[in-house]
């Protein structure tokens, strides 16, 4: 189950949602709006965070699965890194939903 969830974490957003944004929405938001460009630095750069704990998470997986519960708090520790950054970026949207200029 640990792994699906893995998986669907790194497939969904990683692989469609996140390129899609960076390749389409991004680049023509910042050529509508100047304004923009800290906002979607700050963007790609959640983005390239995103992919590292992602990656944390499931090489923390790996070694749970193959030196059981010596290994678990590290995982949990790369999940509850990998949801902070994710809560984090969501609530830190708060009044910047809506770029500069829209």
């Amino acid at each position: 189950m640990l792994d699906a969830m893995v998986y669907y974490v790194e497939a969904f957003p990683e692989r469609f949602h996140h390129p899609k944004q960076d390749a389409y929405l991004f680049r023509l938001l910042g050529l509508r709006c100047g304004d923009a460009a800290p906002l979607i630095d700050r963007l790609l750069s959640q983005h390239r965070a995103g992919t590292e704990k992602i990656r944390a998470v499931g090489e923390a997986l790996q070694r749970y699965k193959q030196g059981g519960m010596a290994e678990f708090s590290a995982f949990a520790d790369a999940v509850q890194s990998l949801c902070s950054l994710s809560l984090g970026s969501h609530e830190n949207r708060g009044g910047q939903a809506d770029p500069p200029g829209a």
